[in-house]
């Protein structure tokens, strides 16, 4: 939470009430594709998308979604205990006398802001993440509703040192068009569309189409750092090995 609202410089009881409500749901959505009652693509657009998918009469009699409980309490209570723990201090600048009351992290908070709470890789668990990775890379080439091809998979960084400690695994990737018929912006608009979500530019549709196809081939793993090959091309010290390459089909 406090990574998430802490870069703004402040924040709020309400705004920390929303964040849990979004915790929660995001939890809900994985909880009912362990159940198989989600398919793995609806699942990232499901938790993208909002407790809003609640109101289709569509949606909840096929996969019981629940409706997320009111979190005013827990937020009221989280903020008492960071306040006590010392994590954060009111923000005198963004309250008011209207009762508008704002915290920020203080030097400890940004501490555990900035600290990584997932265990350390060792190589054989890296090894099942990229191999896994790569099985996602050839999931998403065969998928055929997508936009994109994942052409090239290139690791760099600490995965390519004798290290059995690593932090994490420095993937790029370059993507290709698909062909389509008409033109590729009308495309991505009315698959954007398709997935309900909708945006006022091509530019930021085609965004989400590449995040879109980032979450499929990272599935979840708070491991695998995303980038793409052109931040390899541009930084030759940044090294790099390919691991996969694709020739789209004629």
């Amino acid at each position: 939470m406090l990574r998430n609202l802490g870069s703004s410089g402040h924040f709020t009881v309400d705004s920390v009430e929303a964040f849990l409500h979004k915790q929660l749901w995001s939890d809900h959505v994985d909880d009912l594709a362990k159940q198989g009652k989600v398919s793995p693509d609806m699942q990232l657009l499901y938790k993208k998308s909002g407790e809003w998918t609640n109101s289709s009469p569509n949606v909840h009699p096929l996969i019981g979604i629940n409706r997320i409980s009111d979190q005013a309490t827990a937020a009221r209570a989280l903020v008492e205990q960071l306040l006590k723990d010392g994590m954060i201090e009111l923000n005198a600048r963004f309250s008011d006398c209207r009762g508008h009351v704002a915290y920020q992290p203080t030097s400890k908070g940004n501490a555990m802001r900035s600290a990584r709470l997932v265990p350390r890789l060792n190589r054989a668990k890296a090894d099942k993440l990229l191999a896994d990775f790569l099985r996602s890379v050839e999931e998403v080439n065969a998928h055929p509703d997508l936009l994109h091809w994942v052409t090239e998979v290139r690791v760099f960084g600490s995965y390519l040192t004798n290290s059995d400690d690593l932090g994490n695994i420095d993937i790029a990737i370059r993507k290709e068009k698909r062909p389509v018929s008409g033109a590729f912006s009308d495309a991505c608009v009315a698959m954007a569309e398709q997935n309900s979500k909708i945006f006022g530019t091509d530019r930021s549709t085609v965004f989400y189409l590449h995040l879109l196809v980032a979450r499929l081939l990272k599935g979840g793993s708070r491991y695998i750092s995303l980038h793409g090959v052109t931040d390899l091309d541009e930084n030759f010290e940044f090294g790099g090995m390919t691991v996969y390459t694709f020739v789209p089909p004629k």
